[in-house]
This record gives structure tokens, sequence and C-alpha cells, in this order.
């Protein structure tokens, strides 16, 4: 063999070298570097959301199921994580702020299905029935905070049928599908219902509704029905007299429920109406958008390591001086070769800014969450684009995936 050669076979041995010791040293970072990143068998992110026991979850919610500190918090929810999906799995119960179970249900693939019952704040059963995919089925039970039975209701393909109706003194309102009532009805994520109140026919809505709102001690509407079909409405809510309308209803029997509707993708510290805010910003734009568009342009085609379908939940401290701390991340299937490499993503950005209270530089946590599904991350679509949300809880139905890493790119 020349000398040539073997000057050859040396640059290639050193260059291989040079290679794995890349590698090397790259897997040292991601382990040495993170050296504020809890165990992600029990990590806490502010008062907003705790998990403890490698899958246990904690969370701590607002009226129309949003992830919020625990100060401004309706209820929380304990339960366990799902690996693969932004929710929980199995079994899981809502609790009031003092310890009152409010909701037990069950969780399975994404969506509230079997047995589920609702309490008062006494203890007592407040409404119970099934769920399938999110959509209640078949009789529910409504009950007074005495335990009277106060209406049955039937579902099917997401239609209610009133059956029965009484007072709360017993006396009955509605028999047989027939008779008089009110119920409370609300749209997506209304903290207040409003109360319908009409005539039913064969269950159905008949004759003419009225739609109130309590807040406001004001008629809203008034529609005429002809067994369950919309005839015609009346909005009585205008200052200078009523408006006739024919193109749809506004009395609908739905009511919203944030034990049905708890969005995981993301939350942050609430701050008080009463106060004047200026909301944390990063890179010059308010909310969470550019966090995922600076994950994108981090992880994409530059991560080449094996990803499997997992729920990442990421969560920090934007502090007064506009720096970042207390950085945790938790991989569901306990990936920590990812976990470490978002770590270092916000560990190396900046362009944070603080919010502020009342002109004053407050601290504050936020929490969000992304998806890997076959290869590929998934992100919540309306963080991207507030004009994108749906009536469902899941945000897959707004956009069902943006690929943000291929683990094979050609």
């Amino acid at each position: 063999m020349s000398s040539g050669d073997n000057l050859k076979n040396s640059m290639r041995i050193k260059i291989s070298a040079v290679n794995v010791l890349k590698k090397i040293l790259i897997l040292f970072s991601f382990f040495a570097g993170a050296k504020n990143l809890q165990a992600q068998e029990n990590i806490k992110i502010g008062n907003l959301l705790e998990i403890y026991n490698q899958d246990s979850l904690k969370v701590y919610l607002n009226s129309v199921g949003r992830i919020v500190n625990e100060k401004k918090a309706k209820f929380v929810r304990i339960g366990k994580r799902d690996p693969v999906f932004m929710n929980v799995v199995s079994n899981f119960i809502d609790y009031d702020l003092k310890g009152n179970v409010i909701f037990k249900g069950t969780m399975s693939n994404n969506y509230l299905n079997g047995s589920a019952v609702y309490f008062h704040n006494s203890g007592k059963i407040s409404e119970e029935g099934n769920y399938k995919d999110d959509v209640r089925v078949g009789v529910w039970k409504y009950y007074y905070p005495d335990g009277k039975l106060s209406k049955v209701l039937e579902f099917e393909n997401g239609i209610m049928t009133i059956k029965e109706a009484y007072s709360k003194k017993g006396a009955v309102e509605v028999i047989d599908g027939n008779g008089k009532t009110f119920l409370f009805v609300s749209y997506f994520r209304q903290v207040i219902p409003y109360e319908a109140s009409g005539t039913v026919k064969n269950g159905k809505m008949n004759g003419k509704w009225r739609l109130h709102s309590s807040e406001t001690n004001r008629d809203i509407t008034t529609e005429t029905f002809e067994n369950g079909l919309f005839i015609k409405g009346e909005d009585v809510s205008y200052v200078n007299g009523s408006q006739s309308y024919n193109d749809y209803p506004r009395i609908v029997l739905n009511r919203f429920y944030p034990n049905e509707a708890v969005d995981f993708s993301h939350g942050e510290d609430a701050l008080s109406d009463k106060n004047s805010i200026k909301l944390w910003e990063y890179k010059g734009a308010l909310g969470p958008g550019n966090i995922y568009k600076l994950l994108l342009a981090s992880i994409n085609g530059k991560y080449k390591f094996p990803l499997a379908d997992q729920w990442v939940i990421m969560g920090f401290k934007i502090n007064e001086n506009d720096s970042i701390s207390h950085i945790n991340i938790s991989s569901s299937i306990h990936d920590e070769t990812f976990n470490k490499y978002l770590y270092h993503i916000f560990a190396k950005s900046s362009g944070w800014k603080s919010a502020e209270v009342n002109d004053k530089k407050i601290a504050t946590d936020v929490i969000f969450s992304l998806i890997v599904k076959e290869k590929k991350i998934v992100l919540p679509a309306f963080l991207i684009d507030y004009r994108m949300q749906k009536l469902q809880k899941t945000w897959e139905f707004a956009l069902p995936e943006i690929p943000a890493y291929d683990s094979n790119p050609e």
C-alpha cells in the first residue's frame, strides 16, 4: 500500500472519529445542559398544572375549561395522562376548589364515553347519563339540589327530546313529552346561561318560545316552532324596537359545560379584569403564536432522532426582567432526548417581554402543548389562526395536521 493510500485511510478514520465525537457531544449537551429540567415523573408548572407519579395529571381550569392559575380556577381535573392524545384517559374526577366532587366521567380515545355523573355542591347528583364520542346519548336525568327529579331528557344524534319536567315542589310540567317548561341554554363557552321557556309537544318545541337573560333581566327573542321546526323569530333586544327574522333559530336546546370542553393546549396565569393589563410578548407579538413558529423553525429538518407518538407539555416562567426560567418539558412517553432538545430551544431563546399590571412588570407562568402523531408534529390550530376555532373541544377537528418534522426527509 502506498504512502498516499495510507494517508487517505488515516484521513477517513479521523473524519469518522470526528463525526462520532460530534454525535456524542450533541447527546452530552442535551443531558449536561439541562440542569434545571426537573424529572418528568413529577413536575409542576406554576399553579397551573402538575404531573406526579409518572402519569397522573392535576390541572386547574376556569369556567370555560381553559387552564388558569389555581386562584382564578373554577374546578380542578385529576386523572391519568393520555400517552398520545392531549387529554386524560380512563376514569377521571373534577373537583371544585373546596374539594367537592362535581363531575365523574370516563375518557377513551380522546372522547367522553360511557356513564357520567354531575353533582351539586351538597354531594347530591345533579345530572346523570351517558356519552358517546363527546355527545350525550340516551336518557339523561336532572335533579334539583334537594334530590327531587327536575327533568328527563332523551338525546339521539345530538337532538334533545323533552320527556318529563317537574317544578321544585314536584308539580308536573311535562309528562309523556307534552306540557310547558323552561331549560337553561347557552352557546359555546358562554358562562352564564339563558332561560328558554315554552310549550312542548311530543317532546319537541312547539308554539311560542321565549329566550330570557337573567343577567340583564330582559327578554332577548321570541320564536315560533311547529313540531320542533323553526318558523320565525322576533329579536326584542333592540333599543329602537324589535326585528323579525326567519333564517335560523336563536333558541337552541343545548347547554355549554366546561367539563365537556376542557382545553389542554395552553394556559397561563389569569390576571384580574379590574386592572390595566399589558400581556406578555415574544418577538414583538402577543400570545402564543410566535412560540409555535419558534418550535417549527427549530425542529423542522433539524431534529435527527426518531420520534414516536406522544403528548408533550412545555411550561416556563416569563420573569419581570424579560428572561424566562423554571423551564419544564414533559413527554407522555418519557422521551428524554426530545425533552432535552425542546428544553434547549427555550433556554437559548430571547425576545421575551413580561406582562404588566398597572404599568408594573409581573412574572407570568405559561404552558403549551404539542402532539407527535405519525412522525409529524401537530400544533393546536387556533393558536396559529384564531379564525379557525370550531365548536368541538378537540383542536384536531379545526386543523388536522401541520407537518413540522419528518423522520425520513427526502
